[in-house]
């Protein structure tokens, strides 16, 4: 929906999306890695697919499925 829309929208008292939601956008991102930052060894305890993709893209050990 364009910005134009949801202020359309907003300005006649109905609702529109005030947020975005990124899930699954597929493309890991390259920067440096927790130790490299932070000079730390690390893990995560990753019970689902977003936080297991944000420890790999940190270079961290994952635990939990």
């Amino acid at each position: 929906m364009s910005e134009e829309i949801c202020k359309s929208r907003k300005a006649s008292g109905k609702t529109y999306p005030n947020l975005i939601t990124l899930r699954g956008a597929g493309k890991r991102l390259d920067v440096p890695s927790f130790y490299q930052t932070h000079n730390l060894k690390s893990f995560m305890i990753a019970p689902t697919a977003i936080i297991r993709g944000v420890g790999i893209t940190l270079g961290m050990d994952i635990r939990g499925d």
